[in-house]
C-alpha cells in the first residue's frame, strides 16, 4: 500500500497518493493475494518501489536512489519475473530514449542500477546451486522443456494452438476481464474512473500506466490458464496501474465537476459540490461492496476450505500430539495441494511445536533425517480432510545416545481425532486402516 500510494504521488500529487492508499488498502484483490502464499502482491511492492524512488525528480542525481532502484527491481524480477517485466519494461525503455543523447550520463546511472541489483541476482544464482546444482537454471516448466522443474507436471505454455484456440482465448479473457473488474474494488463497475484520468490528467504517466494495464491484459490473453485462484490473480500487475488511475481519475472528477458547477455557483459552493457529488459516488460503491460483494460472495467463497486448505489437519494434530513434532501430509492424486493445510501454520525458521511438510512417498527420509529431535507422524485424512488419524513413524532421537524407536507405521501409534470427540481406534480398526494404508503407499 505504501509503496503503491507513493508512486501515486510522485507521479501525480499527494491527494492523489491518499486516495490511492485508502483504494489499494481496500481492494478485495489486494487483500486476497496479500493474505496467500502467491508472490503476486510481494512483486506489486518491489516493482512499485522501484518505480517511485526512479520518478523522483533528484534520482538522477542520487547515487543511493539509483541503486535503490537496481535493488527492488531485481527483487521483483527474481520475485515474479513476467509481472515485474510488464511494469518495470515502459520505465525502463522511457529512461533509454530520455537519456538517448546523454550517453555518459545514461552509462553512469545504469551502472549504479546494476550494482544495486548485484545483491539479489547473486543470491539467484546462490539459490539455483543450491537447489539444482547449476547457477543457470530455471524452475519455469514452459512447454515441459525444463530439466530442473520440481514440479514436471505443471508444463506452462503459451501462445494459441488446437487445445487453446482463438475463440476460448477471447471467452477466457472476457471472463476474467469481467472477474477483475469486479474484485478490484468490489464495485459494480471498478473502473468507472479510469477513463477521467485519461481524458484529463496529465499525458505521460497515463500513458504510461495505460501501457503497463494494456500489456497484462494482452500478455495473459494468450497464456491457456485462467489464474481464477482469488478472482484474478494473473492481472496484478494491471491492479497496480488501475489504483493509481483510478485515485487520478477521482481527483480529476472532481476537477471536471467542479468546473461545470463554477459557472452557476460561486467558487467555494462549486467546489463542495465536486466533493460532495464524487464522495456520494464512492460511498455508493464502498457500500455495495461491504453489503453485498464481500458478505455475499468473496466470504463464502473463500472462508472454508478454499484451494485445499482446511483447518482440520492442524486442529488434529494440535489435540493428538504432545511435544514436538513433525506431520508429514500426504500431496497425491485430488489431494496434491492438501499439504497447504499444514504449511499455513507452519513457522517459517520451524521452530513451532508442529511443524508440516510435504509427504514425499516413499523418499521422506530425507525430511525425517532433518529432524531427529522431533517425533515424526503421518496424517492419514478421510475423504473429506474433516477428520483422520496419526500414525507415528519415529520417536525423537535422544541427543544424549542418539537412540530411537524403530521406524514404524505400528497401529498401536496411531491415534485418531474424530469430529465428535477423541477416541481410540479399536485394533480391528487400525488393521483395517493400516491395510488400507499400505495399499496408497504401494
Amino acid at each position: 500500500v505504501l509503496a503503491i500510494a507513493l508512486l501515486a504521488a510522485r507521479l501525480f500529487g499527494y491527494e492523489v497518493g491518499a486516495l490511492c492508499a485508502v483504494l489499494s488498502a481496500f481492494s478485495p484483490l489486494l487483500i486476497l493475494l496479500g493474505a496467500s502464499f502467491m508472490s503476486h502482491t510481494t512483486a506489486i511492492m518491489f516493482t512499485a518501489a522501484a518505480a517511485a524512488i526512479h520518478v523522483h525528480p533528484k534520482a538522477q542525481r542520487l547515487r543511493w536512489a539509483q541503486l535503490a532502484v537496481g535493488f527492488f527491481a531485481s527483487l521483483a524480477l527474481i520475485t515474479r519475473p513476467q509481472d515485474a517485466l510488464i511494469i518495470l519494461g515502459p520505465a525502463a525503455l522511457t529512461a533509454v530514449f530520455r537519456g538517448f543523447f546523454k550517453v555518459t550520463r545514461n552509462a553512469l546511472s545504469v551502472a549504479w542500477i546494476a550494482a544495486g541489483a548485484a545483491g539479489p541476482l547473486l543470491f539467484l544464482l546462490l539459490w539455483n546451486l543450491t537447489l539444482y546444482g547449476r547457477v543457470f537454471a530455471s524452475g519455469y516448466n514452459l512447454g515441459a522443456s525444463s530439466p530442473d522443474s520440481l514440479n514436471p507436471i505443471i508444463a506452462d505454455t503459451f501462445g494459441l494452438s488446437n487445445s487453446f484456440p482463438l475463440r476460448t482465448a477471447v471467452r477466457q479473457f472476457i471472463w476474467t476481464f469481467a472477474r477483475f473488474n469486479r474484485v478490484l474494488f468490489g464495485w459494480p463497475c471498478s473502473l468507472f474512473f479510469i477513463p477521467f484520468a485519461v481524458a484529463i490528467r496529465p499525458r505521460r504517466p497515463v500513458l504510461g500506466l495505460l501501457v503497463i494495464f494494456l500489456a497484462t491484459l494482452t500478455l495473459y490473453f494468450f497464456f491457456p490458464y485462467y489464474g481464477f485462484e482469488y478472482e484474478a490473480r494473473y492481472y496484478a500487475p494491471a491492479a497496480l496501474a488501475a489504483v493509481i488511475l483510478s485515485a487520478a481519475g477521482i481527483h480529476a472528477g472532481i476537477g471536471l465537476i467542479t468546473t461545470f458547477y463554477s459557472r452557476r455557483l460561486p467558487p467555494e459552493a462549486a467546489r463542495a459540490s465536486g466533493h460532495a457529488l464524487t464522495a456520494g459516488i464512492l460511498v455508493a460503491f464502498f457500500l455495495y461492496s461491504l453489503t453485498y460483494y464481500w458478505p455475499a460472495y468473496l466470504a463464502p467463497r473463500y472462508r472454508n476450505d478454499y484451494e485445499s486448505v482446511s483447518r482440520r489437519p492442524h486442529e488434529i494434530c494440535s489435540a493428538s500430539i504432545s511435544g514436538e513434532a513433525l506431520v508429514l501430509l500426504p500431496a497425491v492424486s485430488d489431494d496434491h495441494f492438501r499439504y497447504g493445510s499444514g504449511l499455513v501454520y507452519t513457522d517459517p525458521f520451524l521452530r513451532s511445536r508442529i511443524i508440516y511438510a510435504r509427504d514425499l512417498l516413499p523418499d521422506e527420509q530425507c525430511v525425517l533425517d532433518e529432524f531427529p529431535r522431533r517425533a515424526i507422524y503421518r496424517f492419514v485424512p478421510t475423504h473429506s480432510w474433516d477428520s483422520g488419524y496419526l500414525a507415528k513413524l519415529r520417536d525423537r532421537i535422544d541427543p544424549a545416545d542418539g537412540s530411537s524407536q524403530n521406524r514404524t507405521d505400528e497401529p498401536s501409534e496411531s491415534r485418531s481425532l474424530e469430529p465428535h470427540g477423541r477416541e481410540e481406534i479399536s485394533r480391528k480398526e487400525r488393521e483395517g486402516r493400516k491395510g488400507a494404508q499400505l495399499m496408497v503407499h504401494g
